[in-house]
């Protein structure tokens, strides 16, 4: 996915099951955000989420981690 398609995808479900979108609102909401992709196991992931923070103060994330990452209990 990309940040467009994140967009995108935002965008269609605020107007499909927020009850519409309020121009002003939303821009400046996407203004704000963004998306990384990477592999969990691969330190510069982490180093492209550090650079793209920045100086933040008090981000909001979502970390989405597949099932797959997990073990199964034995």
């Amino acid at each position: 996915m990309t940040v467009d398609q994140l967009k995108d995808r935002a965008r269609k479900s605020v107007e499909e099951n927020g009850g519409g979108v309020q121009p002003e609102a939303f821009e400046r909401l996407m203004k704000l955000l963004d998306y990384i992709d990477g592999d969990y196991g691969d330190p510069t992931t982490f180093q492209k989420l550090r650079t793209k923070l920045g100086n933040a103060q008090c981000p909001t994330h979502y970390l989405a981690i597949p099932p797959s990452l997990f073990s199964a209990p034995s």
